[in-house]
């Protein structure tokens, strides 16, 4: 990690075949308080956290800050709203075990799913598996309202955050189901299943992985590296 981080710093493109980078991931996140920095994911309300493995941690070093939030899938736009509401944006480089850190498959994210989320009756992923797996974004939302409510932020009546999913009086339909794995897990409108990245652009990049998010001081070890995106 260290040969890495100093890479990073000195501005390298490139680190020897011979660094090994193996067992390593990383995320990429946004905060503003030095507690939005504290743990893998800033929301301490999402227990699960999206990160990339050590393949794509070697090939951020030949980036420059702005096009690795690019490459991550964000864009131009998004990237300058955050900026302007005064996010900053950083790189957590972390170890943990391999067992825990699980590709973005759909079988992987109902497995984690069941960890992560207990007190939801894990039947309601299986029971939406083959219509999650084969039906795309749109077909399953044509009128945009999971995007909409995403926009419209958690204190809006649609937005499907844990409670919400939890209180609802009838075994919840696919388009509700499929609004808690967005607002709640990250899954957006770009979520293929097969544990790949996907731009906005439609180019597919990395392979993305999902792990319960933690405080960053309960990983064996850890590093936080400052994010400077210079906007065209």
């Amino acid at each position: 990690m260290n040969d890495y981080i100093q890479a990073f710093n000195n501005g390298l493109n490139y680190l020897p075949d011979n660094c090994d980078l193996t067992d390593l991931y990383c995320r990429l996140t946004k905060g503003i308080t030095d507690d939005d920095f504290s743990r893998l994911s800033q929301d301490p309300t999402k227990r699960l956290t999206w990160v990339y493995d050590h393949e794509t941690l070697r090939s951020l070093l030949g980036m420059s800050h702005l096009e690795m939030l690019i490459h991550s899938g964000h864009t131009i736009e998004w990237i300058r709203h955050q900026l302007e509401g005064n996010k900053k944006f950083k790189l957590i480089i972390f170890s943990v075990p391999s067992d825990e850190v699980k590709l973005a498959t759909w079988d992987n994210l109902f497995e984690i799913l069941s960890i992560g989320y207990p007190e939801i009756d894990s039947n309601i992923w299986y029971r939406y598996s083959n219509q999650l797996k084969q039906m795309t974004f749109k077909e399953i939302d044509p009128e945009g309202i999971i995007v909409r409510n995403y926009y419209l932020g958690s204190t809006s009546d649609g937005h499907m955050h844990t409670n919400r999913f939890l209180s609802l009086k009838d075994q919840p339909t696919l388009l509700q189901v499929r609004a808690f794995l967005h607002h709640q897990i990250g899954l957006n409108e770009l979520y293929g299943g097969d544990g790949k990245t996907i731009t906005h652009l439609g180019d597919v990049v990395d392979k993305e992985y999902i792990t319960i998010n933690r405080p960053l001081n309960e990983l064996k070890q850890c590093a936080i590296l400052d994010l400077n995106p210079i906007l065209p």
